[in-house]
């Protein structure tokens, strides 16, 4: 077996890993009244900004959740409830959950002005803010998390620092197609990685024709 089949399926194995360790994504189906995008909670070891997640979202293919009504709000709620891996408690019990699609731009009115969607789905006209949030704990909480109270109970907002580590994020993704959360990157290097490993494969073998040829010369 050459390098080069090698590397190719050594990529699409960890592509199958990538794909095995995030959760499979979840239609809001229009018959039940969603608007039918898939939703997928991504659970990262070792936490992520808000920052890194909204870069991977991105590369995937979709974006951030973007909760724009009390319908879509809850549902993916439900979703990220039910991984549990996605939360972690504070000190009073709270969950403190995914990463959402929301922030504030630099220059706001402070707390609670220009929160907005990073899809282009414009300012919030929904809000489900937890009780006294957003409050800009600190001048540096302009990025939008999932917070539950009471041991993942209930459903609320809260404003946290883009460059705090957090256990999650929510990835939403138009119908078609619905890559799989981190599979678009790391097939994109994998494919560099080929391209590349190609491309010395056929230097090398220049350079031997090329020293093949000097030698019947020299003969």
């Amino acid at each position: 077996m050459n390098k080069f089949v090698s590397s190719l399926l050594l990529a699409l194995g960890l592509l199958g890993i990538q794909g095995g360790a995030r959760a499979t994504p979840v239609e809001w189906s229009v018959a039940l009244g969603g608007n039918g995008n898939f939703y997928d909670v991504v659970v990262v070891p070792g936490n992520v900004t808000w920052f890194a997640a909204n870069s991977a979202a991105t590369t995937a293919g979709g974006w951030l959740a973007t909760l724009t009504s009390a319908a879509e709000d809850q549902f993916v709620f439900q979703l990220a409830q039910s991984v549990s891996a996605a939360w972690h408690l504070d000190g009073a019990q709270n969950g403190r959950g995914p990463w959402l699609g929301g922030l504030q731009p630099a220059g706001s009115k402070e707390p609670d002005g220009g929160w907005q969607w990073v899809n282009g789905d414009g300012l919030f006209g929904f809000t489900n803010w937890e009780a006294q949030q957003p409050n800009d704990t600190g001048g540096v909480e302009d990025h939008l998390q999932f917070f539950a109270r009471s041991k993942l109970t209930a459903d609320s907002w809260n404003d946290a620092a883009g460059s705090s580590a957090q256990s999650s994020y929510v990835i939403e993704f138009t119908p078609n197609p619905v890559p799989l959360p981190g599979a678009a990157w790391l097939l994109s290097s994998a494919v560099v990685g080929l391209a590349t490993l190609r491309r010395r494969e056929r230097g090398i073998a220049s350079n031997i024709g090329s020293v093949l040829s000097l030698s019947r010369v020299a003969l």
